[in-house]
């Protein structure tokens, strides 16, 4: 997978902005099923270029996991914050066993899942899976927290660490 992981040296070496050239190391590692390493090997081969220094400088703040570059925006103002770090696309089991959801970004040991609600989630369909979703994981105990575009990055991160309260709350009962 040289050519994907080529490409994501360069896109990232000619955007301009930490943060958009990691949404788009994430995104190219994620749409091409590529791994950070294959990425950090390209741009060892390409020592010298112009940006290339930089881009493998930013290689610690990747994740290919995430699934769109709002998810990644997300995680970095996360992990700009006090919060912990979270995990990536954390699937969420029921009690049997099945998988009930998949969250952006979450907690587990303290039950929080984070999502991050586009434009899509508007449309009635995915409106209403996303109720039956908070409702199902409310049932298991979980905190949800749904955040969407516009949203400040301090509100954001507030509405996380209450979350995460709420959760050790209810374990310290």
């Amino acid at each position: 997978m040289v050519a994907p992981a080529r490409a994501a040296v360069d896109v990232a070496r000619w955007t301009r902005g930490h943060d958009l050239k990691i949404c788009a190391i994430d995104s190219i590692c994620n749409s091409a099923s590529i791994t950070l390493q294959a990425v950090e090997d390209a741009a060892g081969r390409m020592v010298g270029q112009h940006g290339v220094r930089a881009v493998a400088d930013l290689l610690p703040h990747c994740d290919p996991g995430a699934q769109s570059p709002q998810e990644t925006e997300m995680r970095l103002r996360i992990a700009r914050s006090h919060l912990p770090t979270p995990t990536s696309q954390l699937e969420i089991f029921n009690e049997y066993g099945q998988k009930v959801a998949t969250a952006d970004l979450g907690y587990e040991a303290e039950k929080v899942a984070i999502f991050y609600d586009g434009r899509g989630h508007s449309r009635e369909a995915q409106w209403l899976y996303d109720v039956q979703i908070n409702a199902e994981l409310a049932d298991l105990g979980w905190e949800v927290v749904r955040l969407a575009k516009g949203m400040l990055a301090g509100i954001a991160v507030h509405h996380i660490e209450q979350a995460l309260d709420r959760s050790r709350r209810k374990k310290d009962r």
